[in-house]
């Protein structure tokens, strides 16, 4: 019984081709709509990078443009912020040149499918190389553990030992004793210490800083950022790379008054029928991941508008927060939010868990 290689994928990529006279032209045709399906995959793959990047770079230009307007901020934090879009604008490059590269395979996976059994014959291979580059981009093989050396001597002969050109070594009249100056010294991982497990707070970045000339109190608002967004399956056909619900947060305080503020970008063939509206006094409960919860209620009805640019339909509540809320949201992590629409509620998690926490300490510290 023939088995195609492709149904079991190593880790370091696809398995090798068999010899291509050994495969029937059925064999052949099978094979190359199996890779083009896994093009797909990896092209939606890398466009939701895309997308992802694309966010991001905006949000953190946002972030600059706003710092540039605050003069309470030092060139210490401009400087701070300008590195985070320098590096965001890297990444969005890095995700445009892989895109680019699925969408180049996925042309040639399409026009081999579409032809003849000759050309799918001749076409295969380069297919399975395309396919294979892909897939090691989106699957990266697992580095080696490497042994460490703690001397020269012992580096010396880890190097023999792997280039095979080491030769036996002669018994030492005495033993000797490791120079302190050579040893290297090797930190015990701290996961506490981990950026990819504890990513470094954003800067404190304000979109309002005012004094108000009656009261004289200060009036904060710090700039929105993105809390979570949802890809339901259901809906891909339509949305396309969007989210259907995108949500932004932000935070506000006079004096020791505070708010949330909380702008949801919906996605939707009927955003009516789907959501409805957002009334006055609905709630908005948060879950945090202590597994405690606070309720908040809306000011305000928010009927939901079209932005004629984008396309989506834009909700923006106002939710007070009392001195206990506030000192909740201050000391613990998000983990999903309920979301009470007139058409009913929707939960959602949360994926920047840390982020009102963030801009609590933002307005108070």
């Amino acid at each position: 019984m023939f088995f195609l290689p492709f149904t079991a994928i190593a880790q370091q990529g696809l398995e090798p081709l068999p010899p291509l006279d050994s495969l029937s032209d059925w064999q052949i045709n099978s094979l190359v709509k199996q890779y083009r399906s896994q093009v797909i995959e990896i092209e939606q793959e890398f466009k939701n990078k895309l997308l992802l990047a694309e966010e991001d770079l905006e949000i953190k230009s946002e972030m600059l443009s706003l710092a540039k307007q605050d003069s309470t901020l030092g060139k210490a934090e401009l400087d701070s912020i300008s590195t985070l879009v320098k590096s965001a604008k890297k990444e969005r490059k890095s995700a445009v040149k892989n895109e680019k590269k699925a969408a180049s395979a996925l042309k040639l996976a399409d026009k081999t499918v579409d032809s003849d059994n000759n050309a799918q014959r001749k076409n295969l291979p380069k297919l399975w190389k395309e396919t294979n580059k892909l897939w090691t981009m989106v699957h990266p093989p697992e580095p080696k553990e490497e042994a460490y050396a703690e001397t020269e001597e012992q580096l010396a002969e880890v190097a023999a030992d792997d280039t095979g050109a080491g030769t036996p070594k002669e018994p030492e009249s005495k033993p000797k004793t490791a120079d302190p100056k050579s040893t290297v010294t090797l930190k015990k991982y701290n996961p506490e210490e981990d950026v990819m497990l504890h990513p470094p707070a954003l800067p404190c970045v304000l979109a309002v800083n005012t004094r108000d000339e009656f009261s004289g109190e200060i009036y904060k608002r710090t700039a929105a950022v993105e809390l979570f967004r949802t890809y339901p399956s259901a809906l891909r056909s339509f949305l396309g790379d969007k989210p259907n619900v995108l949500c932004k947060a932000a935070m506000a305080a006079t004096g020791s008054e505070a708010s949330l503020f909380l702008n949801f970008s919906i996605y939707d063939p009927n955003p009516r029928k789907s959501f409805g509206r957002l009334e006055k006094n609905s709630a908005v409960t948060i879950l945090f991941l202590d597994g405690s919860r606070y309720v908040l209620n809306t000011t305000q009805d928010s009927e939901g508008t079209l932005n004629e640019e984008t396309q989506a339909f834009v909700y923006q509540v106002q939710l007070p927060l009392s001195q206990d809320a506030l000192k909740k949201l201050r000391r613990e992590e998000l983990d999903r939010i309920r979301i009470t629409w007139s058409s009913g509620y929707e939960d959602y998690d949360v994926q920047y868990i840390q982020l009102l926490s963030q801009q609590a300490t933002c307005l108070f510290d």
